[in-house]
């Protein structure tokens, strides 16, 4: 499952750095234009973005009526159990 999603990414990474590229051909010295190619960058997100919120839709998670409540520590609590649980090899990596 997580294979095919990064095939997808780097797809999508590949097509993203296309078009900025291409993007940056408009010019024939972009770091002259910069402003207008930020300002352009920062369109083009707005746009994807209004197009994200128009088609995706949410459904908020309900807790379980019948669930026990939990304390205000519970989220803290759970990070550091999740921390004490993680394998050798994560803190390895992120040394």
């Amino acid at each position: 499952q997580q294979v095919p999603m990064q095939v997808v990414f780097v797809i999508f990474m590949a097509m993203g750095n296309f078009l900025a590229f291409s993007i940056m051909q408009i010019y024939e010295v972009p770091v002259e234009h910069m402003f207008e190619l930020m300002m352009g960058i920062c369109l083009l997100n707005t746009v994807c973005i209004g197009i994200q919120f128009m088609v995706a839709k949410e459904t908020p998670l309900e807790r379980d009526p019948n669930a026990p409540k939990a304390s205000k520590c519970a989220p803290v609590m759970n990070v550091v159990e999740a921390v004490k649980s993680s394998p050798g090899l994560l803190y390895h990596l992120a040394a």
